[in-house]
């Protein structure tokens, strides 16, 4: 059976962890350099994904006393290896390890949230769009992502958009997968912001560790309501170049929304299974969220119309809910909310499509607990030389006004402009 505390203490005279003034991991010594937190939680993340529910639960307890491992560690293997998929099991082991957490720390052992020990985006890199009132703020540095949604008619003009790391935001990637040994294994991710730092187990089976990174953009302009770019994403685990390219379009209409279009041209060479999140967003200040229960685009009798209606019955979930809610199919749109605030920042999403939302209790952010976050996910094969796209629209407004506010724009819509398989190979 595998191991994580013997694996590590095989390859280092002594094992320390440092406390929680900064990030938690651990340090090695003995020749061979330092095992950050995350290779541990990437062993143990490993192993629960191809256990049964049972000895997942023996094996999860065990390794996380044996290795001292406190509610930030347990969030943390949450965020990296549960906040993709939502199998029951996964939501169990989950909402499992977020009781064990509140248990260990109220039985005395030690437990903290991150710190801040992520380098923020350079503000001097941010660029910003506004119509007066509402303003979408990018950040070059980081693969041109938004770090920044705010209406000063709202709240103040406070920004609610979470930017403590490159996995955060306001953002769009990809998980590219490759069935290995009859299982899926997430191989490339290429991410708009960047890189986190880690290079997974499936890369290398001793983890390596490098300084958080954000993708390059290779050209972007600005206009005073609109905002282009074009950005090379970075695998996030990996922080190497991927064969994606991402041109991004934002514009802020007269009336304050923000319409975002995005295209995609995957330029790999081989076949993936794909799951794309078109788009997520971490917020901070999040122990809310809000969705329609009915599709808010009533089809008329011409196919190509739609009804607007500005009265339908919405779903607010308050309480800050912990991450992943069971997924909810999209009736048109998602909000994270700020209730205390009385603020939420509203999204529209292909109807049809996985939603999902909750928060992560302990996290580290860049403003206030709780973070929260929201996404919609599209699942396919993709081929080389895909390209597809995504319009949605944003906005800011009170959870009392915004779902009018957001049924009036157009719906969201995802399109797939080139798919091909590749030509058989027959051979003569």
């Amino acid at each position: 059976m595998f191991d994580p505390v013997k694996d590590l203490r095989k390859n280092n005279s002594a094992v320390e962890i440092q406390p929680c003034g900064g990030n938690p991991r651990l340090v090695g010594w003995g020749g061979k350099g330092k095992h950050e937190v995350n290779h541990v939680l990437g062993l143990i993340g490993r192993e629960l994904l191809h256990r049964p529910v049972g000895a997942s639960m023996g094996y999860l307890l065990t390794a996380l006393k044996a290795n001292n491992i406190t509610l930030y560690f347990m969030e943390n293997i949450m965020m990296r290896y549960y906040s993709r998929s939502l199998s029951w099991v996964q939501i169990y082991v989950y909402r499992f390890m977020t009781f064990a957490g509140m248990f260990l720390a109220a039985a005395g052992t030690s437990s903290c949230a991150a710190s801040n020990s992520w380098s923020p985006p350079p503000q001097s890199k941010n660029v910003s769009i506004s119509n007066g009132g509402l303003t979408v703020t990018f950040n070059i540095a980081w693969g041109a992502v938004v770090v920044g949604i705010a209406n000063k008619h709202v709240a103040h003009g406070l920004n609610i958009v979470d930017y403590h790391d490159v996995g955060r935001e306001l953002q769009v990637d990809q998980f590219l997968s490759l069935k290995i040994g009859g299982h899926p294994e997430l191989m490339i991710n290429p991410t708009q912001a960047g890189a986190e730092g880690y290079q997974a187990y499936y890369q290398h089976p001793r983890g390596i560790v490098f300084p958080e990174k954000g993708s390059p953009v290779i050209r972007w302009s600005v206009q005073p309501h609109h905002f282009h770019a074009v950005i090379k994403p970075w695998d996030y685990d990996t922080g190497k170049p991927t064969r994606w390219v991402y041109v991004e379009d934002v514009r802020i209409t007269p009336g304050g929304v923000a319409q975002f279009h995005y295209t995609f041209y995957n330029h790999e060479s081989r076949t993936y299974i794909m799951g794309t999140e078109v788009p997520t967003l971490y917020s901070d200040r999040t122990n809310g969220f809000m969705y329609p229960l009915t599709n808010p685009y009533a089809r008329t009798h011409s196919a190509a119309a739609h009804v607007k209606t500005t009265k339908w019955p919405v779903k607010l979930v308050t309480g800050a809910p912990v991450w992943p809610q069971p997924a909810i199919i999209s009736k048109g749109w998602i909000a994270n909310v700020d209730t205390r605030g009385n603020l939420g920042i509203f999204y529209t999403t292909p109807v049809g499509l996985p939603e999902t939302f909750g928060t992560f209790p302990g996290a580290g952010v860049s403003d206030q607990l709780p973070l929260g976050k929201t996404n919609v996910a599209a699942h396919l094969i993709s081929y080389p030389g895909e390209i597809y796209s995504i319009k949605f629209s944003v906005l800011v407004s009170t959870p009392k006004a915004g779902p009018a506010l957001i049924s009036r724009q157009p719906p969201a819509m995802l399109k797939i402009l080139r798919n091909t398989p590749p030509p058989v190979k027959t051979q003569h």
